[in-house]
């Protein structure tokens, strides 16, 4: 688990050194009789998807072209490596909940980080338009010169001394928290340094303008050094020595200064490529890779003017390389030539900073993908875009979004705008019409703002973050508009508003009054809480509460003292759900009152509010084929509250498979299962919660077993004969009266395999949707004796070819 804490945090880090990464988808009679029932099906399986996106923000800037390094709080503690896009968004998939951001990289300074978040069903729960706000940073530290000299050794190259860079991390005393030392050595490849007492472990090396992960843990006591527990006198890093070669380039020239990632392709269905190496090709091109051990591996290509995720696939076996089956001695990338340029100005004079949102259309003019262009400090952009149709939407400013939209086309590498071939596009902007503050009484605060346009026609949405001054800005087009959201950075707190205001004429009216600025005031902290288990408070966790007469839902980090404050505006309130930090959520239904800015309980004036979770009543394990497995567990109840309704409770397991919910006594059900290699099934087993005692069958027992059930269908996805490398299969069953009940999703891995659990019944598999697309199939299959069916045949696969369905529009 150390080793891939290391390997994901230096992800982050070399983007730092090497610059700017540009990290960048029936019958017609069945289609007619269930459209409706399978647009409703369609929007509750969206719910369930656990692939997670999301935007990064550092103080209120999008994480453009940077790595993070997230940690999953809790006993596993599991570690991702995941990479922000050029337009600052992450895509991976996480299990739902409790992480931290542990490293970020800004002004191509590298920095540790502390901030958390909480995933529910693949989306930030609580946070506004799916974001990850960060604030709160450190920087790297160098190791102390002066001090008296307790760890030496020697970095190399095989018997060759490496001058480089070490870095280091130190456990630290707070939980989730490290400190970064760097150590550097001499053109022999000697280091000494200075560390106190602690346990520390290697992320990896900077050498030669690029770097290398690399394992290493050991303890420093006084002048004594331990490795793996052993004494030694000194620390030995030796690296593999240079063996393969490649080459980047386009149409007409080596593309120089590019970043190439190499991953090894551990396991495709859970995107698990681990970092190994990243160069930077020379003025010709040219880069080299250390040597491997056999295996398959992904190079992806990062430039300013492009960047290709798994770029090329290449397998070592024997130490040599084999693309496509092929022994090679290079590796040659090719990739497309600059086709578009321009500049962005702001009145007269060029655009300073920024990037540009660029989306390529399909033929029914729907977006299909996503790019994002850096604007330099002359305004000037340039992109590396295939044929086809293009639409830049926004231009991304320091501290606001502006909305564009100019369409082009590139054909044959050509630029063409209006039927005409171009060599440049410049967008003028328009002018700032709007200025505002976000205020606390006299003070100004530091955070963001979401504004939405008010028009019948389209759904248009606005973002600005406040300067250094406090002062956010845009450039809005005359018409009416609404401040629907703003958030704090400081207090990590998201507050919902309805400040409507108008602009004409290029000027700003609020209620008919022309104003100069348009000032925020947030409402003062009117909620003092504790989150308790009897005599013990909760030391993790997050706190919902829903504002009962407009429906806005407000959320809050518990600190580890179990308190947390809100700034509430006055109104009555429900604290509806509470999530916890072993895992799982519960349900509190406590209602209160601001009233004139103070706190009233059962319509009394009190100091503070006291939540009391239910105690932990139900343990259980979640085992495939008698072994352990990690996912996450949904529950409903059976039986409803005094109110009529039915609950719906969601955990997740930990490394050994165990979970734990607190439910209140009642009938319940286990419902969805969803296992981390991306297949789910549904588990129905019937349970209850008497007393606080899990009963099954009437019988007293002390954990719900769930035992997972075996792949019983499984196949590959094509794409006329080309494999598809993402989305998923979606497949539901069908009742006696013909009902789809108990809707599944099947993720695509990289291969193009998808898999399900599923018990024996009678299903349909309704459609593949690549994220691109969705083409449907309704196809039907029996599943008996754990052997799948289909038209009447017995399959050990059951691979789709797109074609073969039809497009859903």
């Amino acid at each position: 688990m150390v080793s891939l804490l290391r390997k994901s945090l230096f992800f982050a880090l070399l983007i730092t050194l090497l610059g700017s990464l540009s990290v960048s988808a029936l019958a017609e009679t069945n289609q007619n009789r269930n459209q409706d029932h399978y647009q409703a099906m369609k929007s509750e399986k969206e719910i369930k998807i656990h692939r997670f996106e999301a935007k990064v923000k550092l103080e209120g800037h999008e994480l453009r072209n940077s790595s993070l390094f997230i940690q999953e709080k809790g006993k596993s503690a599991k570690s991702y490596q995941v990479l922000t896009d050029s337009t600052g968004k992450l895509k991976t998939k996480l299990p739902n909940g409790s992480y931290t951001i542990k490293a970020v990289i800004e002004d191509e300074t590298w920095y540790s980080t502390n901030a958390s978040f909480y995933v529910e069903d693949g989306k930030v729960e609580g946070a506004k338009e799916n974001e990850i706000n960060l604030t709160q940073k450190s920087k790297r530290k160098e190791s102390k010169r002066k001090a008296q000299h307790n760890v030496q050794g020697s970095l190399t190259e095989g018997t060759k001394g490496l001058k480089g860079d070490l870095l280091i991390a130190k456990h630290t005393d707070v939980e989730y928290e490290e400190e970064i030392f760097v150590i550097s050595s001499k053109n022999n490849g000697q280091f000494t340094a200075a560390l106190s007492d602690g346990n520390y472990y290697m992320w990896g090396v900077l050498v030669n303008g690029g770097y290398y992960r690399y394992d290493l843990s050991f303890s420093v006591v006084g002048k004594d050094l331990y490795v793996n527990g052993e004494q030694e006198s000194s620390l030995t890093v030796m690296l593999p020595e240079n063996r393969y070669k490649g080459i980047v380039r386009d149409n007409s020239k080596p593309l120089s200064g590019a970043d190439i990632i190499l991953e090894e392709v551990i396991d495709e269905d859970d995107y698990y490529f681990e970092f190994i190496q990243a160069v930077t090709t020379n003025n010709k091109g040219e880069f080299q890779l250390r040597e491997l051990p056999d295996g398959e591996y992904s190079l992806s290509i990062a430039d300013k003017t492009y960047y290709a995720w798994d770029y090329q696939r290449f397998t070592v076996v024997d130490g040599n390389i084999f693309v496509d089956g092929k022994q090679v001695s290079v590796l040659d990338a090719k990739i497309p030539t600059i086709s578009l340029k321009g500049t962005v100005y702001d009145g007269k004079n060029p655009l300073t900073y920024g990037y540009i949102d660029i989306e390529q259309l399909d033929e029914d003019g729907y977006t299909k993908d996503y790019f994002g262009a850096a604007v330099d400090q002359k305004g000037k952009f340039a992109y590396r875009l295939n044929d086809g149709n293009y639409r830049i939407s926004y231009v991304d400013e320091l501290n606001r979004y502006t909305r564009v939209d100019i369409s082009f086309e590139v054909q044959n590498g050509k630029l063409i705008q209006d039927g005409k071939v171009i060599t440049s596009l410049n967008i003028d902007l328009p002018s700032v019409t709007l200025l505002g503050k976000i205020v606390d009484g006299e003070d100004s605060l530091h955070g963001h703002v979401d504004i939405e346009k008010i028009s019948e026609d389209s759904y248009e949405w606005h973002y600005a973050t406040t300067d250094q001054n406090g002062i956010y800005s845009l450039r809005l087009p005359d018409g009416e508009y609404k401040v629907t959201w703003m958030y704090l950075y400081e207090e990590h707190e998201g507050i919902p508003l309805s400040k409507m205001f108008e602009i004409k004429d290029r000027q700003l009216y609020v209620d008919g009054k022309k104003l100069d600025i348009l000032e925020l005031q947030v409402p003062p902290v009117t909620l003092n809480g504790l989150l308790k288990e009897g005599d013990n408070t909760l030391d993790s966790g997050e706190i919902g509460v829903i504002s009962i007469e407009e429906g806005f839902y407000y959320w809050k980090w518990i600190n580890e003292d179990g308190t947390f404050t809100m700034r509430l505006p006055d109104g009555h309130y429900i604290v509806r759900d509470v999530y916890t930090g072993e895992g799982s959520n519960t349900y509190v239904n406590l209602t209160f009152e601001i009233r004139n800015g103070q706190l009233y309980v059962n319509d009394e004036l009190a100091k503070r509010l006291e939540i009391e979770v239910p105690p932990v009543t139900l343990f259980g394990n979640l085992t495939d084929n008698g072994v352990p497995v990690q996912g996450d567990v949904s529950i409903h109840s059976i039986t409803t509250d005094p109110d009529g309704e039915y609950y719906y409770f969601w955990g997740w397991t930990n490394e050994e498979g165990s979970f734990s919910f607190r439910l209140p006594d009642g009938d319940y059900q286990m419902n969805y299962v969803y296992l981390y290699d991306g297949t789910s099934f549904v588990s129905g087993k019937p349970f209850t919660i008497q007393s606080g005692q899990l009963l099954i069958n009437g019988e007293a027992q002390e954990l719900l077993e769930i035992q997972a059930n075996p792949v019983t269908l499984s196949g590959k996805v094509y794409n006329k004969g080309k494999v598809i490398r993402d989305g998923y299969v979606a497949v539901v069953k069908v009742n006696d009266e013909g009902d789809w009940i108990d809707w599944q999703d099947g993720w695509i891995g990289y291969d193009g395999t998808y898999k399900f659990r599923l018990s024996d019944g009678e299903y349909e598999l309704l459609y593949v949707d690549t994220f691109k697309e969705t083409v449907s199939f309704y196809l039907p299959i029996i599943i008996h004796g754990g052997i799948a069916i289909v038209n009447g045949e017995e399959v050990s696969t059951l691979d789709l070819e797109l074609q073969e369905g039809t497009i859903i529009p």
